[in-house]
């Protein structure tokens, strides 16, 4: 096995070593790799140590991209540097490991190999009939899916075509129909669905190249989303809410799923378990172990709103909009203090009238102490005054 299969196209598999490091993880331009971050002593890592020798047998010599096992006893420091790393760790990498995208579903060949394939697809996949756009559909459920239909040819297709690229490290897929799939329409037709939510958008602005960005960067996620460093980063830029579920044992998931659906929420959604994501549960200061908990995130803000009533659908979306309407203050560090005594009021007030007396009581003598003083500093005070009037 030689140097940098990527650069000599010797073979696509192989272990990291000291050498690759200057290579892959700098600004310096390469193929993509699929990473299989694994440790030594980790007993899932040798439970699967035969899938991902199938994985590689799969790929052998597939010039497309790299495959490279990581040994994060070895190069922790390198490991440390994936979102949320763990061993068995798969990631898709396109330049720095930090905006690399985790693969967290099953693990088995099939699933994987979706995965990956999706990444080394065509840009834009050309669909000839019907049944290859429901093949498509099936395919590619889990992501966020764009479709052309072109009526005459007034140049969208190009427009469309020069965008598509700045979105190819997003979870989307660009589809351009070569047969009518609705009649009824004179016009070129563009829109965007999620398969597993059945969500679809119409665009129906002009063909401008800006106005189009605006409408595939709003969809480029899916309604319910894989949680990413990339995902993230697009919230932040775009300055959007994020409705995230923590849930250990995935039992309200469906009812998660539903809600999104149903309801069409005009925000993206992640469910996730801490377990994968210890970091990132840490900095929202979820507790484990408490069941579903559900969390409105604004990354750009840095602004939390925790939900604390029962798990009921139509509870759970009254509270969504009145968070969206800025009804109900954040928390977070950007709700500032303001923001921590309000959402720890509510805490009180839901544990009933005896709670709440007490956190009033409490309330009121720390702001007593605030505006007077301790009973110490008083007399300290009193004493100054008098040794003056002395």
């Amino acid at each position: 096995m030689c140097l940098l299969s990527f650069f000599l196209a010797c073979t696509s598999s192989y272990n990291l070593t000291n050498r690759d490091i200057p290579y892959l993880f700098s600004d310096m331009e390469h193929k993509p790799f699929f990473a299989i971050l694994y440790s030594d002593w980790c007993p899932h890592c040798l439970e699967h140590n035969e899938l991902f020798m199938q994985l590689e047998k799969k790929y052998d010599g597939d010039s497309r991209f790299g495959l490279v096992r990581i040994n994060c006893d070895n190069f922790n420091h390198i490991c440390k540097k994936f979102p949320d790393s763990f061993t068995p760790g798969l990631y898709w990498v396109i330049d720095s490991p930090d905006r690399a995208e985790g693969y967290f579903g099953t693990l088995d060949l099939p699933s994987i190999i979706s995965f990956i394939e999706k990444h080394l697809g065509e840009l834009i996949v050309e669909v000839q009939n019907i049944s290859q756009y429901e093949n498509l559909l099936t395919t590619y459920k889990d992501n966020s899916i764009f479709v052309y239909q072109k009526a005459k040819d007034h140049g969208d297709s190009d427009k469309i075509s020069d965008i598509v690229f700045k979105f190819k490290n997003y979870p989307t897929i660009f589809a351009n129909l070569k047969f009518t799939l609705k009649e009824d329409t004179e016009d070129s037709l563009f829109f965007n669905i999620n398969p597993s939510t059945n969500i679809s958008t119409i665009y129906d602005g002009p063909y401008e190249t800006e106005l189009l960005k605006i409408f595939i960067n709003k969809y480029a996620f899916p309604p319910i989303s894989p949680l990413s460093a990339l995902f993230f980063e697009h919230a932040i830029t775009n300055n959007y809410n994020v409705l995230l579920l923590a849930d250990e044992e995935p039992y309200f998931v469906d009812n998660f799923t539903r809600i999104v659906t149903e309801n069409k929420l005009e925000m993206r959604a992640i469910h996730f378990r801490c377990v994968s994501f210890p970091k990132f549960c840490l900095d929202l200061l979820i507790q484990t172990g408490n069941g579903p908990q559900i969390i409105i995130n604004n990354p750009k803000k840095h602004y939390e709103w925790y939900y604390k009533d029962e798990l009921e659908s139509s509870q759970i979306i009254n509270w969504i909009n009145e968070v969206q309407s800025g009804k109900r203050r954040a928390a977070g560090p950007g709700g500032g203090f303001i923001g921590f005594i309000t959402n720890l009021y509510d805490d009180f007030h839901r544990k009933g009238p005896v709670a709440l007396i007490l956190f009033l009581s409490i309330f009121a003598v720390l702001a007593a102490i605030f505006l007077l003083g301790t009973v110490q500093s008083i007399v300290e005070r009193r004493r100054l005054h008098y040794h003056k009037l002395e």
